[in-house]
Formats: structure tokens, C-alpha cells, sequence
């Protein structure tokens, strides 16, 4: 029920993993191309991303489909809300300058937050 827009490929296939099984290629079928005007070198791509990967990190957890070990999970989420927490402070004249949805990186720290301390 979650859209994603920087996350989408991912997103679909841990949905497609959810109830389907997969066959794992060690040898690479495709490449990647960095080069300096990449999205992922954007820093909104970053925080947006950052963002997507704590609704999937936590939708997961919820429906049951990875990590089932609660400590390990409250392990990785603790380390994901630092990292985040510090880009965003790190960044923070930019953040505030720039058309971000403030509401949403409240929301998703918040929420991490909730889930790291009720637990």
C-alpha cells in the first residue's frame, strides 16, 4: 500500500519474493554505469531514498518477511536511525533550504523511534 519513487524496483520485487521463489546468478547478466550526474549522487535522491528504505525496512519487519530474530532487527533500525539522524543534522541548511517534505522525515524518524524504544 506504501508508492515508492526512488525505490520502486526493489520494492517490486520483495513484493514478487514475498509469495514466489527465486533462483540467485552468480554471474553478472547487466552492469552499472556511475557517472557525475547520477541520481544517487543527488543528495534529495539520498534522503528520499534513506526514507524509502525505512518504510520497506519496517514494512518487512511487520508482515513477517524478514528478520524475525526482534533483537537483530532492533540492532539494524538503530544503526539505520543514526545514520540517517546524522545525514539530515549533517545537511541540515540544505534540508531546511531546499522543497523537502519536512513532514515525512519527521514521520519516518519518529516513527523508527517508536518502534526502537517502545519495543
Amino acid at each position: 500500500g506504501r508508492r515508492y519513487t526512488v525505490l520502486s524496483d526493489i520494492a517490486t520485487w520483495l513484493s514478487i519474493l514475498a509469495t514466489r521463489d527465486c533462483v540467485y546468478l552468480c554471474d553478472p547478466l547487466s552492469y552499472f554505469r556511475m557517472h557525475a550526474g547520477q541520481d544517487q549522487r543527488n543528495k534529495t535522491m539520498k534522503i528520499r531514498s534513506s526514507m524509502e528504505w525505512f518504510g520497506l525496512f519496517i514494512d518487512a519487519h511487520k508482515n513477517k518477511l524478514f528478520l524475525h530474530d526482534g533483537a537483530e532487527f532492533l540492532r539494524l533500525l538503530a544503526g539505520k536511525l543514526a545514520g540517517f539522524s546524522s545525514y539530515v543534522a549533517l545537511n541540515y541548511e540544505e534540508v531546511k533550504a531546499e522543497n523537502y517534505q519536512l513532514d515525512e522525515i519527521y514521520t519516518v524518524i519518529n516513527d523508527g523511534y517508536r518502534i526502537l524504544l517502545d519495543n
